[in-house]
């Protein structure tokens, strides 16, 4: 097939540009874009599965969000952005006769990121809504000292890894059995200076 006059004058002296991910997270190329000039893409945004990023495959439901900060040479350096879980994944945790009892925290971490954490944690069976409070402030507890003794890519390694999941699900399910712990979301408001 012949590339038509239009779509030459398109791709006429635009540089490809190689998007990597921060340092940090172990600096993949999380993608490639091409642009007439260089200065445009600061700013941009790019979602990457973590599976794309070499992660665990079956941690293949969170979608990490980047931001261009800077472009150097054929390289456009990222900063993170955000966090979060596919729709799919979300909704498959909520059953019939489930309860979900969701919390919403904004936390700063160790090195001065300012985030807001969106958790859900999901029980067998109706629950009083003393003990899904009871629930909420405990994960709201255990959300907060965690970002407050950690830097930002080591409180998001331990949601990578599963690791405040799995110390959350226990402390919880010392009040009511919680079959679910997810953080489902992670907005960065401001980055560490």
């Amino acid at each position: 097939m012949a590339i038509t006059a239009a779509a030459q004058k398109i791709w006429k002296g635009k540089e490809w540009f190689k998007v990597m991910a921060p340092n940090e997270l172990g600096d993949y190329v999380i993608g490639e874009t091409p642009t007439l000039d260089a200065d445009s893409l600061v700013g941009k945004t790019i979602e990457a599965s973590l599976m794309d990023l070499g992660g665990d495959p079956a941690k293949y439901f969170y979608k990490l969000k980047f931001r261009v900060t800077s472009v150097q040479a054929d390289k456009a350096v990222t900063r993170l952005e955000g966090l979060s879980c596919t729709r799919d994944y979300v909704l498959r945790m909520s059953q019939r006769r489930t309860r979900q009892v969701r919390a919403v925290m904004d936390v700063k971490t160790k090195d001065g990121w300012s985030i807001r954490v969106k958790a859900i944690n999901v029980m067998n069976g109706v629950v009083q809504s003393q003990i899904s409070k009871r629930i909420r402030k405990l994960t709201e507890e255990m959300v907060k000292s965690a970002s407050a003794q950690l830097t930002m890519y080591e409180f998001l390694n331990e949601i990578i890894s599963g690791a405040l999941q799995t110390e959350a699900r226990e402390a919880g399910s010392k009040i009511y059995p919680v079959r679910i712990f997810e953080v489902t979301s992670i907005e960065v408001y401001s980055a560490a200076k």
